[in-house]
């Protein structure tokens, strides 16, 4: 059963991912890379996450069957970070090729995200501490980075418009 809930977690969260891309693509012109000539940098991105998404499947498929020794734990479980890593230079690689007003809107849209995160986050942790909410996971922050880098990008892309 534990290995069903990981299996539909990990599914819901790749249902976020692909809804998130999608927003960013209609809200944003050209998508989380603006109007960017690199497409090298798009195409590294989808590579790499499509990496980060089959190793985050084979760890917990070994971690599920208990197939991981105790000595190899921490590395096993933060293997999936090298391609998440990697697919953050790509995607770096690709805002340095936007063009001025481009940068400066992702920038606007970036630093909403910021503040919106630290607020939501904040909130949830006094009413965790104070008013007895259940704990969650730190993978709930990336999820309201992600969509408030949505919502602030949309933002900004109206507001130069």
């Amino acid at each position: 059963m534990g290995e069903l809930v990981d299996y539909l977690g990990l599914a819901g969260w790749i249902v976020v991912g692909v809804i998130g891309g999608v927003l960013a693509k209609f809200l944003i012109p050209g998508g989380p890379w603006g109007n960017s000539p690199d497409k090298d940098s798009r195409k590294r991105f989808i590579i790499w996450m499509s990496v980060y998404v089959v190793v985050v499947l084979a760890a917990s498929t070994a971690f599920n069957n208990k197939i991981i020794p105790a000595s190899l734990t921490i590395p096993a479980a933060l293997l999936p970070m090298i391609p998440a890593t990697l697919a953050g230079f790509a995607s770096l690689d690709g805002f340095r090729a936007m063009d001025e007003l481009q940068r400066k809107i992702q920038s606007e849209g970036i630093l909403f995200a910021f503040f919106a995160t630290a607020i939501v986050t904040f909130s949830y942790g006094f009413l965790e501490v104070y008013a007895g909410f259940p704990r969650q996971s730190m993978f709930f922050v990336w999820a309201v980075l992600a969509l408030s880098w949505c919502t602030g990008s949309a933002l900004a892309t109206r507001r130069y418009r």
